[in-house]
């Protein structure tokens, strides 16, 4: 029986475009946005604060040393983060497990500024239990130590957790771990998926 459901956040919670941050933060920054997609992700700068190689003040700092030149601090975040879109049928899918007495835990690649931007703004966050976020461990998805990470947290066996993770790879890394878990096409299908284990809405 399914005790806990475990949420991807990007593009499950929350829909987002990688490629309007990018043209965003150009703007701001007056450079060419291959520029700047050049020092986030091909030079891999913005997986390595995900991860929580580096932290926030090492980031920025990092970002206008390679620019060569100084930002607008609250610009810059502002560019970088608002490119979020809050699922609303989803808020109402996780208020309603609540009510059924279900566990909720967040697991997340993300980084400190995206995260803060979007507890800050949206309040849907608050009804998980449990937050297990790649910056904050040092540690992301696909590797199998988050999994198991959301396991300690959701305190229950792993047959026992329904993950939903936008990610195919992530989906199989779950399952390694012995969570049931599926890819998330859309609201409709999580629904069905649920319904399935017995979780009706």
């Amino acid at each position: 029986m399914i005790k806990v459901l475990i949420f991807d956040l990007g593009n499950v919670l929350f829909f987002f475009d990688q490629e309007k941050s990018i043209k965003e933060v150009a703007k701001v920054c007056r450079v060419p946005e291959e520029q700047i997609r050049s020092i986030l992700i091909e030079n891999g700068l913005i997986y390595k604060y995900e991860k929580g190689e580096i932290e926030t003040t090492d980031f920025l700092t990092i970002f206008q040393k390679k620019l060569n030149k100084s930002i607008d601090f609250e610009k810059l975040v502002m560019a970088a983060s608002d490119i979020f879109t809050p699922n609303d049928e989803l808020d109402l899918i996780l208020i309603k497990a609540k009510r059924l007495g279900l566990k909720l835990v967040l697991l997340s690649n993300t980084n400190e500024l995206h995260y803060s931007f979007l507890e800050a703004n949206f309040s849907i966050l608050k009804v998980f239990d449990a937050k297990v976020l790649s910056y904050q461990l040092k540690m992301s998805k696909p590797d199998k130590a988050i999994f198991e990470a959301a396991i300690k947290v959701a305190g229950t066996f792993p047959e026992e957790c329904f993950l939903t993770d936008d990610t195919a790879e992530n989906i199989e890394a779950a399952k390694q771990c012995g969570i049931d878990a599926v890819q998330f096409k859309n609201n409709l299908s999580l629904k069905q998926e649920l319904s399935a284990r017995g979780i009706k809405f």
